[in-house]
């Protein structure tokens, strides 16, 4: 690569969109706030030391921006706390660790997080380099340990910009880098200052909305009725809500009384449901009060709160299905013949992961696989499931019996037609194996460094998958000439129709003609998983599961609140959701959910 300048600057924008009505925000409330690099600077980050097969060494080895793969951003400011998980976290321009989001790719990747509205909110964007192929990890799950290793460089500061947050708005941040003067973020040592004290609003507020009603809601504030597994441990919240139902703050301590019908339901004041509670408490100024329910029965139950406050409650029904063990986090979910099959892990390596079944509509409970180290994807045909377990790729009858394997290595993915089931091996390539067992057939040796396949997907006449290295390809479900059919394309899942690729990323929902041609987004946000039916498109990005027409458009919130599970490496499965002809199925962190569609 040719020798860039020592000093290079490109704008990000950032987009900051207050959570409320009101032009003005209490502290109270949260805001949104988006870090996205249009994508027309893009080219400016297209080719770099590192995707032309260097690897960053433990100190930084970047010349310019054109180095860096992937960016995050810290926002700190009053009302936001240090996070307790990186209390040693310093560096010259870090006042602290506080709220953190990416990394996502620096070539037109977007940042959603969820920050308290306020004043002096500073945004601070980092860039990191990383091994060919490895993508963007998480900043917060992952890469603390890692940092300045010979995988992830140490993060360092691109630029930085201070904003109130108070109903929409956007900034630019003006990025750049000096090799000569590099901004490290240093996580050995250093201690986290005071948080800083509230400034003024620079504007007076509005008179304050009275609080007329309250209800029960999902984390991000849905109030539409849910469907949870028994034993799950459910993430709920009290809000008070003015005559416009927009949350409004209580001038009063405000408590209220919890109890359902039937009264089999249990609240707890923690997300392990350890500790019972029987009532939550709003203090005054704020308008939300959290808490948490788990049934151990499989019934349709109403929440039943009572209060001494005028305020009204508005009810919430929440329709229960079968029970997870205790802490058991679905990793894979997939649904076939009026049956729903998942994946789960309670300890990662240890050999207590399981694969089970239940009916779509609720019923016992059926364990078909059990001592399993962990399950990485899942696949299902009348006759069989089929899944990885560290190592091997097995299968079961769907009824229960004696599990057999059908091959050895390592595939994060897996997908099956009506005789074989196809994987991506790394760093073996594409390969089937018949559904009966038999021998394992290769039918792309993709084994050059950095191209090892990871999603796979399949129409009626070829196989697609995506490599480390970005790139979409396809063959002939027989073997045969490889196509290419775009690069860049770090895609965490993976669909194929007869006329159309599909794929999710950070960036969202997009695809690209089977035959090729020009890519098209349909949906933008961090998509982690998603499936299909013949009409629309339904995925998930950390929080939230959204509805997509299939040819694009506008995409709306199935459900909000529910956090997706993850997998072994600290990635959100691939194969976290499903869907049949009425409902979409989550492996969600607190248990498995069936929304209607």
């Amino acid at each position: 690569m040719a020798k860039r300048g020592t000093f290079l600057k490109s704008a990000f924008l950032v987009f900051v969109a207050g959570a409320a009505t009101a032009c003005s925000l209490s502290s109270s409330r949260q805001a949104y706030i988006r870090i996205s690099l249009p994508a027309a600077q893009a080219p400016r980050f297209a080719t770099s030391s590192l995707l032309a097969g260097t690897a960053p060494a433990s100190a930084l080895s970047a010349t310019g921006l054109a180095d860096f793969q992937c960016f995050g951003v810290n926002v700190t400011g009053p009302e936001i706390a240090p996070n307790p998980l990186y209390p040693t976290c310093s560096g010259p321009d870090l006042p602290y660790v506080g709220i953190q989001g990416g990394f996502a790719p620096i070539d037109g990747g977007t940042i959603d997080l969820e920050v308290p509205a306020g004043v002096q909110r500073l945004v601070q964007l980092y860039a990191v380099e990383t091994q060919p192929g490895l993508g963007c990890p998480s900043i917060t799950n992952e890469v603390m340990s890692r940092f300045g290793s010979p995988e992830i460089s140490t993060p360092v500061l691109v630029g930085s910009a201070t904003t109130d947050v108070l109903g929409d708005t956007s900034v630019t941040i003006r990025a750049s880098f000096d090799p000569a003067n590099p901004r490290p973020m240093d996580c050995a040592g250093g201690t986290v200052p005071p948080i800083p004290s509230p400034s003024p609003s620079p504007s007076p507020s509005p008179e304050p909305a009275v609080a007329t009603h309250y209800q029960v809601a999902d984390f991000s504030g849905n109030s539409a009725s849910s469907t949870q597994y028994v034993g799950a441990c459910k993430e709920l919240k009290i809000v008070t809500l003015d005559a416009s139902n927009s949350q409004v703050p209580v001038s009063s301590a405000f408590t209220v009384q919890l109890g359902t019908t039937p009264a089999s339901g249990g609240f707890f004041s923690d997300a392990n449901c350890l500790t019972p509670v029987t009532s939550v408490t709003i203090p005054v100024a704020s308008d939300s009060g959290m808490f948490y329910f788990k049934d151990n029965a499989q019934e349709t139950f109403s929440l039943a709160l009572t209060s001494a406050s005028p305020l009204t409650f508005d009810g919430h029904s929440v329709t229960v299905l079968p029970a997870l063990v205790a802490g058991e986090i679905p990793t894979s979910v997939a649904v076939h013949s009026g049956y729903v099959y998942w994946s789960d892990s309670i300890d990662w390596g240890a050999l207590t992961s399981s694969v089970k079944k239940v009916l779509a509509s609720g019923g016992t409970v059926t364990t078909l696989a059990s001592n399993i180290a962990y399950t990485a994807s899942l696949a299902v045909d009348s006759v069989h499931v089929y899944w990885m377990d560290n190592g091997s790729l097995n299968r079961v009858p769907v009824g229960g019996g004696t599990v057999i394997p059908l091959a050895s290595g390592y595939s994060t993915n897996i997908v099956v037609d009506a005789t074989d089931v196809y994987f991506a091996f790394s760093p073996s390539g594409i390969q089937k194996v018949p559904t009966s067992g038999g021998s394992t057939v290769v039918i792309e040796p993709e084994t050059v460094v950095g191209a090892a396949p990871f999603a796979i997907a399949l129409n009626a006449s070829e196989i697609f998958w995506t490599n480390w290295g970005g790139a979409l390809r396809k063959i002939p479900l027989g073997g045969g000439t490889i196509s290419d059919l775009g690069t860049g394309i770090y895609a965490s899942a993976l669909a194929a129709t007869s006329t159309h690729v599909y794929w999710a990323d950070f960036n969202g929902i997009s695809r690209i003609p089977v035959s090729g041609g020009a890519s098209e987004r349909l949906a933008s946000g961090q998509a982690k998983c998603f499936a299909m039916d013949g009409t629309f498109i339904y995925w998930a990005d950390m929080r939230n599961v959204w509805k997509t027409p299939l040819d694009g458009g506008t995409s709306t919130v199935l459900q909000a609140g529910l956090e997706t599970s993850y997998s072994q490496n600290g990635s959100v499965s691939s194969y976290c959701l499903a869907v049949d002809a009425t409902s979409v199925y989550l492996a969600a962190k607190t248990g498995l959910y069936k929304i209607p569609k």
